[in-house]
């Protein structure tokens, strides 16, 4: 802003002291009492050393103008929320399940089709709440599902319904309905196969931990519904298959533990579970009885029930990112308030009003803003509630600006205390190896290797495609 006028170039260009902020930087470089500054040829024109007085500043708009810009800039906002709606993945699916895709998966008519169905179907689940609705109310759909996971003839294919599972399990009718229609021990039957793709089995690891999780928690609340399902899974052998996914690298999951450890807990701290227990194998009895006796260890010590507690909440319940923005914008302002030879009292003033508008930021715009327009968006369904939704978020982006100026003005270091917390939570993450940093490509890019055609030494044909393969058997 200092240097945005005529008169304060010009003061630049002849001795560097005229400009506020270069004069100490102009006695340390000894160019304090030097002689003006001469231009280039090719420069004189642009910056005269003799430029007169800074220009006026701009009249304030008048209401005209002010709504001129509001019009205008409504006017943007609504051809990109045309622009989004038209491009919902949500409603692609939506529009096309009943006539396309809910056929598709049962009577495929090309392999390129299916695998399309099923990418659609895919993407479409997250956001949207209706469709998984739809998908879980159509009869045989999970089933089918199911089956395309290990059936499918592309490998694309079987990843894509293994994600529209796993997605839709999100939902606790779909939770339910597996259970009821026993589905869940096909899926146990296709983790432990081997020879099943690698992203498959992480899918439907996922899936079985939901299941046990959600059962689990259920029981502990007292739901008798939850207590006959944390039975049936136990029954189907889901204890020994999740804990087998534990030794695996490539599949284990710290939330998969968490799942094992509260289904274990739940099963041996009722007295109602004793038959089925006593149907369990002797691995399985061990796991309940391990878990059971770690948590007698703990009953008696209050410092461990805390410890769980705030495990519960900043870990489980995603608060530990917001403690590492607070930190950081503690740590940040106080070095930066140092920096500028404060006293005392304004370094640890400006420290705790950073590290509160560190931390507020991201609980307000992250946890808040961003969760409740995910939320919005699973609830609607159609181009115009879709049209009306994307138009009136990028509406809010000015007021939001505006927000953003005031939050500046309070505490003007709350960016790099919000870089700094992140560094520091994204380095606990990677500490823990929490899941958060795990990714799928090395996965997918497994399953990729394997499905590729072995090659004949001899000259011969290529190896067949899985479909031919599962025909001729």
């Amino acid at each position: 802003a200092a240097l945005g006028t005529r008169s304060t170039w010009s003061a630049l260009l002849r001795r560097p002291t005229h400009v506020p902020g270069l004069r100490k930087l102009a006695q340390k470089a000894g160019m304090a009492n030097r002689s003006p500054v001469r231009l280039p040829p090719g420069l004189a024109p642009l910056v005269p050393p003799d430029a007169g007085p800074a220009m006026p500043a701009a009249a304030p708009l008048t209401w005209r103008g002010r709504v001129a810009y509001t019009a205008a800039y409504a006017y943007i906002c609504a051809h990109v929320g045309g622009l989004l709606a038209n491009q919902s993945e949500s409603l692609v699916a939506l529009e096309t399940y009943d006539v396309v895709i809910a056929k598709e998966l049962f009577v495929p008519s090309d392999d390129e089709k299916l695998e399309k169905c099923l990418d659609v179907l895919a993407r479409g689940l997250p956001l949207s709440t209706l469709l998984r609705e739809k998908v879980v109310n159509t009869d045989s759909v999970l089933q089918k599902l199911i089956e395309l996971c290990q059936s499918a003839p592309t490998v694309k294919a079987r990843h894509h319904a293994a994600k529209a599972i796993d997605t839709t399990c999100a939902l606790p009718l779909a939770r339910r309905a597996l259970v009821d229609d026993n589905l869940h021990e096909q899926i146990v039957a296709i983790v432990r196969d081997p020879t099943a793709l690698l992203f498959v089995r992480k899918a439907l690891y996922s899936v079985l931990t939901q299941l046990a999780s959600g059962a689990a928690r259920g029981a502990e609340a007292g739901d008798a519904q939850a207590c006959a399902d944390l039975e049936r899974l136990a029954a189907a052998g889901v204890l020994s298959t999740l804990h087998a996914s534990l030794d695996d690298p490539a599949l284990a999951r710290q939330r998969t533990r968490g799942a094992l450890m509260r289904m274990c807990g739940a099963l041996g701290s009722d007295p109602r579970y004793a038959q089925t227990l006593a149907s369990l194998s002797a691995a399985e009895r061990e796991l309940v009885a391990a878990r059971v006796a770690e948590l007698g260890s703990r009953e008696g010590d209050q410092l461990a029930l805390l410890v769980d507690s705030a495990h519960a909440v900043l870990i489980e319940g995603g608060a530990l990112m917001y403690m590492h923005t607070a930190a950081g914008g503690l740590v940040w302002g106080a070095l930066e308030s140092a920096r500028a030879r404060m006293g005392a009292r304004a370094i640890v003033r400006a420290a705790l009003v950073n590290s509160a508008v560190t931390c507020m930021l991201p609980i307000t715009v992250v946890g808040g803003i961003v969760t409740a327009y995910h939320e919005l968006e699973k609830m609607t369904n159609t181009r115009a509630e879709k049209f009306a939704m994307y138009t009136c978020a990028a509406l809010m982006l000015y007021p939001g600006w505006r927000v953003m100026v005031l939050v500046e003005a309070a505490a003007p270091y709350w960016l790099g205390g919000h870089i700094v917390g992140f560094m520091s939570f994204f380095a606990w993450l990677r500490y823990t190896e929490s899941d958060l940093l795990r990714s799928d490509v090395q996965l997918l890019a497994a399953d990729a290797k394997a499905s590729q055609p072995t090659p004949v030494p001899d000259g011969g044909a290529a190896a067949e495609s899985p479909r031919k393969l599962a025909a001729a058997a």
